[in-house]
């Protein structure tokens, strides 16, 4: 046993090379997004232009409500294709505002959670 340690730390000691990391050459994550080749762009390989403001985020949520019916963030994010970051802080102000109801009654399908289902107040 003693022998084979001592091969061990002379297989270690001799001069091989020292370690160095793969590929990272900076520290720390990176938490930008890795974009593919044709992120962003419609079928035709041309830009496509989403709406980016407060007022048309409302529109784009409040339409997919309509057509859809009742949907968690997710859904509506993937209909809408926007980030479901900005779309789930948006659909939170609307609660807040009166505009839409959620309720927690869906199972996540990924993790088996309860998640809100968002749908649109009656004004009745």
């Amino acid at each position: 046993m003693a022998d084979a340690i001592a091969r061990m730390v002379a297989y270690l000691t001799n001069g091989h090379q020292p370690w160095k990391p793969d590929r990272f050459d900076h520290c720390g994550p990176n938490f930008n997004s890795a974009k593919g080749e044709n992120d962003g762009r419609g079928r035709n390989g041309h830009k496509v232009k989403r709406p980016t403001g407060d007022a048309a985020m409302k529109a784009l949520i409040l339409t997919a409500l309509e057509r859809g019916g009742p949907q968690i963030a997710g859904e509506i994010a993937k209909r809408i294709h926007l980030d479901h970051h900005s779309v789930n802080a948006k659909l939170t102000r609307m609660f807040g505002d009166r505009l839409i109801d959620r309720a927690k009654c869906r199972r996540s399908k990924v993790s088996g959670r309860l998640v809100f289902v968002y749908a649109l107040r009656d004004h009745g």
